[in-house]
């Protein structure tokens, strides 16, 4: 018989209370199953409703749960369960977005619902929402100081934000209730290799057992063990944590293959349709003006862009798109058009897409001697497409010695994406660079004007930055800002989307020139790509 608005039958109370319990102590399976019962019993019944559909969340049954949960939403729309269960099949999904959605419309309904704040905190962190996302985890762990992942993830981002000492007492606090907490772990193992300690932080990173990490844990494990052990010098080792770690990496992303605009299909693709080109440039004669006070900063991973990018950002009349990529879209749609000759880009679609795109990289609030600076390294395989599209725009573009820069994409733990993949192994690595920057410089040289491109080596950023920046600022038509050359200085709050966010919160160093040297045997089957290259940029 169904019991909506009636009195509940004890034995059918005693089941759902069953149920409450093995949902709190984890048993999901079981509670499923009892759920199951008495949800056939009386669908109408709310609460047996609502605690079915978050076990079938917990159990990774989304399929039946999120219709279940949205119609309990269109029955209450203050439902914080349904609200909760469908953020979290959102955050699973990685439609961020959409959970966060959710989990701030049960903040509004119950401003003390602590697990909803952490999930919160973890929308807003996802979505880049850095310091929303700072001020949301304390408000979790004000209502529950005994929330260890609210406090790890916290203390994760602390620590990403280049605030090591606020981070270090919330490590502290998880690993003294939980000494296998993983994330804590992963930070305290970051704060000892920050402070110079990499035998510590490597202890750390060996003290976790691997049976117990996820694939993409392991991956970070072991990416994080090669780093340390490169800097205690025992190269054989840390080459074989690199591959340890892409080999997880590769096990827990989706075999997507080397596509995307940045994979090696679309690349091949610019050499291969120079028709393109002559596409492309008719455009430059519509927008004669476009770009006058853009600059793109390319090259390739690992060649210091991200050192450069904080420089640059010390200056009050530059800011910094680091690696948004509002061009995406664009050349994405045009890469399209090339890849399905029966899908030409049109001129309103592609005035579209570029409205859309120059809305960011205009310099409106910075005044009249403001630039914009676009940084996405890869990028420079695209350059000859975007002064097309932007005539007037600079191009500042990164040179490393190509030994240290695949070696360090390859010691390095990306991202999973279709270009990151190309760094699993060195001899994939080094023929990535070989395409990206052979397209680079074939479209530099015949398209290109020379007076709108900087060549800014690393080796003598780091050498001399003073008169490196001058030399920079003088490219863009500035004067010369002294905090340039500090940019550690201002780093606290700021997340750093590269893996070597914790290398430029210290003062510039030049101990990473020639660190290939060290792996000279490894590097040396990389000869025959990387020795013309390494002649071209002059560093023989």
């Amino acid at each position: 018989m169904p019991w909506a608005g009636k009195a509940v039958p004890p034995e059918v109370r005693r089941e759902f209370e069953q149920s409450v319990r093995d949902y709190r102590e984890g048993h999901f399976g079981e509670a499923v199953r009892r759920l199951h019962i008495l949800y056939r019993q009386d669908p109408d019944w709310i609460p047996a409703a609502e605690l079915l559909g978050l076990s079938l969340v917990a159990v990774g049954n989304h399929k039946e749960a999120e219709p279940l949960l949205e119609t309990l939403l269109v029955r209450d729309p203050r439902s914080e369960a349904a609200r909760f269960g469908l953020g979290v099949i959102a955050c699973e999904r990685q439609q961020w977005t959409q959970g966060l959605e959710h989990f701030e419309a049960i903040v509004k309904i119950n401003s003390k619902h602590p697990v909803a704040h952490f999930n919160r905190a973890r929308c807003l962190e996802e979505l880049g929402r850095t310091m929303e996302a700072l001020q949301a985890y304390p408000l979790c762990l004000g209502l529950d100081p005994d929330h260890l992942d609210a406090a790890a993830h916290y203390a994760a981002l602390l620590e990403e934000t280049n605030q090591p000492d606020a981070a270090r007492p919330w490590v502290d606090q998880v690993l003294s209730r939980r000494p296998d907490h993983v994330l804590a772990t992963f930070v305290s193992a970051q704060l000892a290799a920050r402070s110079g300690d990499p035998r510590c932080a490597l202890d750390l990173l060996d003290n976790l057992d691997p049976k117990r990490l996820s694939p993409a844990d392991r991956a970070v494990r072991e990416g994080r063990r090669a780093r340390a052990l490169d800097a205690l010098g025992r190269v054989d080792e840390a080459l074989e944590a690199a591959r340890e770690s892409h080999r997880h990496l590769a096990e827990a992303d989706s075999p997507s293959g080397p596509e995307g605009l940045y994979g090696t299909r679309s690349i091949r693709r610019l050499k291969d349709h120079p028709e393109a080109m002559t596409i492309l440039k008719s455009w430059s004669t519509r927008r004669v003006e476009a770009g006058q006070r853009l600059v793109f900063l390319v090259g390739f991973p690992r060649s210091g862009t991200t050192l450069l990018d904080r420089m640059l950002s010390m200056h009050p009349a530059l800011r910094v798109l680091e690696e948004t990529n509002p061009l995406a879209p664009t050349l994405a749609r045009v890469m399209a058009s090339l890849a399905d000759p029966g899908r030409p880009l049109g001129v309103d679609e592609m005035m579209s897409l570029l409205a859309q795109a120059e809305s960011t990289l205009q310099p409106t609030d910075l005044g009249d001697s403001g630039w914009v600076i676009d940084k996405l390294p890869l990028n420079s395989a695209f350059s000859a497409w975007l002064h097309c599209l932007f005539p007037r725009a600079r191009f500042l573009v990164a040179i490393r010695d190509p030994r240290d820069v695949c070696l360090s994409c390859h010691l390095q733990v990306f991202s999973p994406n279709p270009a990151m993949q190309h760094f699993r192994t060195l001899p994939g690595t080094a023929a990535y660079y070989d395409l990206v920057m052979g397209v680079f410089e074939e479209e530099r040289h015949r398209i290109l004007p020379a007076d709108q491109v900087r060549i800014q080596v690393y080796e003598r950023l780091v050498g001399n930055p003073a008169e490196e920046l001058h030399a920079l600022c003088d490219f863009l038509g500035l004067e010369f800002e002294p905090a340039m050359v500090h940019p550690e200085n201002r780093l606290a709050g700021i997340r750093i989307g590269t893996p070597s966010y914790d290398q430029v919160s210290r003062p510039i160093r030049s101990d990473r020139i020639g660190r290939w040297r060290s792996y000279a045997s490894a590097l040396e089957p990389l000869a025959p790509v990387l020795d013309p290259w390494i002649r071209h940029w002059g560093y023989t």
